[in-house]
């Protein structure tokens, strides 16, 4: 995306970038918590250094549930907001040629 004299203008090979990097982020946190959930609890040895990681994990497992949330809100306003840019884009492109159209008329 960039501005300039001409207005702004979105590189479409971009936005569909933002959009599965986005869609990535959210995929690689739910993975991420499932390792978590699988070698944390119980599985190191020491009734010490079991709780130590159950503590880590609770406490790395609402973060990532925050960042889930976030990015899954991240991802949906940028899809609606391409959605409106192309259907602008198309509202005004249809309105320059109706113009062009009646000034030839």
């Amino acid at each position: 995306m960039s501005t300039s004299g001409d207005g702004l203008h979105i590189d479409p090979d971009d936005a569909q970038r933002i959009a599965h990097s986005l869609a990535e982020f959210d995929r690689r946190i739910g993975s991420l918590r499932s390792r978590l959930e699988k070698y944390g609890r119980n599985t190191l040895g020491t009734e010490g250094l079991d709780d130590a990681c159950d503590d880590f994990q609770d406490r790395w497992d609402d973060g990532l549930k925050r960042l889930k949330k976030a990015a899954s809100s991240i991802s949906g306003n940028f899809d609606k907001a391409m959605s409106e840019y192309a259907s602008t884009d198309i509202d005004v492109r249809h309105h320059v040629n109706s113009v062009k159209t009646d000034e030839l008329a």
